[in-house]
């Protein structure tokens, strides 16, 4: 039996819903998944920020051992999606690496999982039993009914943002993907609209649902680790080519990496004096020295100008890396953001063919999200091995300590303290836990051989055993 613990990140990523050249864009506040971190002085006070985001010392980038110079699978991916005018690239995003993961890994057929089907799982308000299509489903209807979803893991609405790594996580739960021939995303045209986004369902209908039961998560990594890279702080040469061998070497075994980024600056829509997306070569560079202000404009149909300052290092779309290219010459890049050297990554978007190159772009190996990439992920699958699955969606008793004055580690992170509880209907083997945290992180698991009643809400390890 694999008791299935969970711990996630609480940023959701906006989605940037994809733009024509002839359109206005919509313009999402979304937060982002670069998060404002910084070093606190020892009274508690805000270390005084620096310019620039990071200290980014680029190497002369070496070919990566055991690897080609040049990967591109494009031809035996899935077709590029179109996500329209909805929020969900993070769940374009998480589903394809799934499938490309899966493909890659077991050598199967490609599949095309459905995004919607993670965006009702991940939705407190998924299901409308008893009330009327039409009415709004609040949270507080959902609980005076009874029906809240209780496998949500954050309080997200149907259609709103998520991150790359959420159809992965439900996987973990027990919740692998459906087809998208079984549960739509998208309409006949291929576009995605938020009436299919933002609709609930019934649960009894959503529970009908067939789903991929020929694998299970055993592994959500992070290729590169941004964990320790605060604001102002260094990337080193060992850290920049680390951070790029490790990317290659997740794409070349897994399938894909999961990539956030500021999708603002490859819309073409927008017109900056200081671009750094080439639309003719589909090339996109961000130096870690740009501007922390992408000052841009478009222009409306009726010919309105609008300027607009766009945060550049805020992270707000969701995209895979899929290929990569030691020898792409660094002249495709804007001349005003060009990198120092050639190598560059091939990224899938979920805006339709008829953007970048047939739905692709290229981004530098040098850039600041590929740098600083929190966001990146790649799964490790397996044939399912577990009889059953116990997964707590929203881990109970969670409790943190921590004190960022401190300069000890282990100090100023402190601990985390979580439970799941379920009472086992026959006597079995607990063989497996997994839960998800940031790297280098030290951890002990513990389980009750015996039932233990729990009293105003305590557990303590003293009537525990240690697993492992």
């Amino acid at each position: 039996m694999r008791k299935n613990l969970l711990l996630l990140c609480p940023f959701l990523l906006g989605g940037m819903a994809a733009q024509a050249s002839t359109i206005t864009p919509t313009l999402h506040n979304t937060g982002g998944s670069h998060m404002a971190i910084a070093r606190l002085n020892k009274d508690g006070s805000v270390k005084k920020l620096p310019k620039h985001r990071i200290h980014f010392h680029a190497p002369k980038f070496k070919k990566t051992a055991h690897l080609p110079s040049k990967f591109d699978p494009r031809k035996n991916l899935i077709p590029i999606r179109n996500q329209g005018e909805q929020s969900l690239c993070w769940s374009y995003a998480g589903n394809d690496l799934l499938s490309i993961s899966k493909t890659k890994q077991f050598g199967t057929a490609p599949q095309i999982f459905s995004p919607n089907y993670t965006n009702i799982l991940a939705s407190y308000n998924s299901f409308w039993e008893g009330i009327p299509a039409s009415h709004f489903v609040s949270l507080e209807d959902q609980l005076k009914q009874n029906i809240y979803n209780p496998d949500c893991i954050s309080i997200r609405s149907l259609g709103d943002g998520g991150f790359v790594g959420m159809p992965a996580y439900y996987s973990m739960l027990g919740h692998n993907p459906a087809l998208e021939s079984d549960f739509a995303t998208v309409d006949e045209t291929g576009y995605g609209t938020n009436a299919l986004s933002e609709t609930p369902i019934a649960k009894s209908s959503f529970e009908s649902i067939p789903v991929d039961q020929s694998f299970e998560i055993t592994d959500v990594v992070n290729p590169v680790d941004a964990a320790s890279i605060f604001i102002g702080e260094e990337v080193t040469p060992a850290q920049a080519q680390k951070s790029v061998d490790s990317i290659k070497k997740n794409i070349y075994t897994k399938g894909a990496v999961g990539y956030g980024y500021n999708g603002y600056l490859v819309q073409s829509v927008l017109k900056s004096d200081t671009p750094y997306y080439n639309p003719d070569t589909a090339s996109l560079h961000v130096p870690t020295t740009a501007n922390p202000l992408f000052k841009c404009s478009y222009t409306r149909q009726d010919g309105t100008v609008i300027n607009l300052n766009i945060p550049t290092f805020q992270s707000n779309h969701d995209n895979l890396i899929v290929g990569f290219d030691d020898n792409y010459s660094k002249e495709n890049f804007c001349e005003n953001a060009r990198p120092s050297q050639n190598g560059a990554f091939l990224i899938r978007n979920s805006w339709g063919e008829e953007v970048h190159d047939n739905g692709y772009f290229w981004v530098s190996y040098e850039d600041f999200f590929i740098q600083t990439g929190n966001d990146t992920s790649a799964v490790q699958l397996s044939k399912p091995s577990h009889e059953q699955v116990h997964h707590a969606a929203n881990a109970s008793g969670l409790f943190f300590q921590f004190d960022l004055t401190k300069e000890n580690e282990a100090e100023k992170y402190g601990t985390a303290y979580f439970t799941n509880s379920y009472s086992a209907s026959e006597k079995s083997s607990l063989n497996a836990v997994a839960f998800t945290s940031n790297a280098n992180v030290q951890y002990e698991v513990y389980f009750a051989p015996t039932e233990i009643p729990i009293e105003n809400g305590s557990l303590t390890t003293s009537n525990l055993a240690k697993f492992g």
